[in-house]
C-alpha cells in the first residue's frame, strides 16, 4: 500500500488548527492590553514635550518630541507585550522587517491629495488664514509628527498589529478584520459634538471603512508599516491642519477651503471631508481592490 503524503496545504491547514487551540481567549484579553500601553505612551510622549517646553526651545517642537517618543516607546512596549503576553513574534504580528507594498505606498500618496483635489475642484473659495510663522512651524510639525508619525503608526501598531492578529489566531481573519472595525467605528462616535443623525452615521460609516481598509492592507502586503504609512498620510493630509475642507472657515489649519456646498454628507460638517461620503467611497474602492489584489496574489 502507498504511504500517505500529506499535502503542503494540509500541513498548514493543521498547524493552523493547532495555533488556534493555543491561542486562547485570556491571550486575546492579553492583546487588549495595547490599546493601555497606547494610552501610556501617549503620556509619555506629552512628557517629553513638556520636558522641551522647560528647555526654552520653540513650541512647535513640542510636536516632534511628542511624536518621536510616543511612537518609539510603543514600539518597545508593544514588542514586550507580543513576545511575553502573547507567545508570538514583531513577524507574527506583521510588525517584523517586513517591507511595505510598494503599492500601497504609491496609494498612500495618491488617495488623500485626490480626495482634497476633488472637492477644492467644487464650488467655494480659498482662505489663506492670517497666523503667525511659529503657528505655522506648529501646524505643518502637528501635521508630520503628531498625527502622521504617532498617532498613525502607534494605531496601526495596536489596532493591525496585536489586535488583529490576536483575534485572527483565536478565530479567523474575517473575524479579525470585521468585529474590531466595527467596535473602533461605533468609538468614533466621542469624538463628534454633535446630534446631527446624517453626521453620527457618516462618523460611524467612515470609522468602521477605515478600518476595515487600513486592516485588507496590512493582510495583503503582510506588513503593518502598510497601513502605517496610508494611516499617517491621510492624517497629515486630511486632519493635519495644512490644507482644511470644510463647510466654515477655521483658524485651526494654515489654508482652508470654504465649500458653497451645504450638504453634510458632502462636507462632513465640523468633521471634514474625511467623514464624508466621497471618503466613504474612496474607503470602499481601496478595500475592494486589496481583496482582489489578495486573490490574484493567491492564485499565483
Amino acid at each position: 500500500m502507498k504511504d500517505f503524503k500529506p499535502s503542503l496545504n494540509d500541513v498548514e491547514e493543521l498547524m493552523d488548527k493547532h495555533k488556534k487551540e493555543e491561542f486562547t481567549g485570556k491571550k486575546v484579553a492579553i492583546s487588549l492590553l495595547s490599546i493601555v500601553i497606547m494610552l501610556l505612551c501617549q503620556a509619555v510622549g506629552y512628557g517629553m514635550a513638556k520636558l522641551a517646553s522647560y528647555a526654552s526651545l520653540p513650541f512647535w517642537t513640542n510636536n516632534i518630541f511628542f511624536g518621536v517618543f510616543y511612537a518609539a516607546s510603543a514600539y518597545i512596549m508593544l514588542k514586550w507585550l507580543v513576545e511575553t503576553g502573547l507567545g508570538l513574534t514583531l513577524k507574527d504580528c506583521r510588525i517584523g522587517r517586513n517591507a511595505p507594498g510598494v503599492i500601497w505606498i504609491i496609494m498612500a500618496i495618491v488617495m488623500p491629495i485626490a480626495i482634497t483635489w476633488i472637492m477644492i475642484t467644487q464650488p467655494g473659495h480659498m482662505v489663506h488664514n492670517d497666523i503667525s510663522a511659529s503657528t505655522r512651524h506648529y501646524l505643518i510639525t502637528y501635521a508630520i509628527f503628531n498625527v502622521g508619525l504617532g498617532s498613525g503608526i502607534v494605531e496601526e501598531l495596536v489596532l493591525r498589529g496585536v489586535i488583529m492578529r490576536a483575534v485572527e489566531a483565536k478565530w479567523d481573519r474575517a473575524t479579525a478584520v470585521v468585529i474590531p472595525s466595527f467596535v473602533i467605528g461605533f468609538l468614533g462616535l466621542s469624538g463628534i459634538g454633535s446630534s446631527d443623525p446624517v453626521l453620527i452615521m457618516l462618523t460611524v460609516g467612515c470609522s468602521t471603512m477605515a478600518s476595515i481598509m487600513y486592516s485588507l492592507i496590512a493582510l495583503d502586503s503582510n506588513s503593518v508599516w502598510s497601513s502605517c504609512i496610508f494611516h499617517g498620510l491621510w492624517n497629515m493630509v486630511m486632519i493635519g491642519g495644512i490644507v482644511s475642507v470644510g463647510s466654515s472657515s477655521t483658524m485651526s489649519s494654515i489654508y482652508t477651503y470654504v465649500l458653497d456646498l451645504k450638504q453634510v454628507y458632502l462636507t462632513g460638517g465640523d468633521q471634514g471631508i474625511g467623514v464624508s461620503l466621497i471618503a466613504i467611497i474612496a474607503y470602499s474602492v481601496i478595500s475592494i481592490f486589496a481583496i482582489y489584489h489578495m486573490k490574484v496574489n493567491k492564485e499565483r
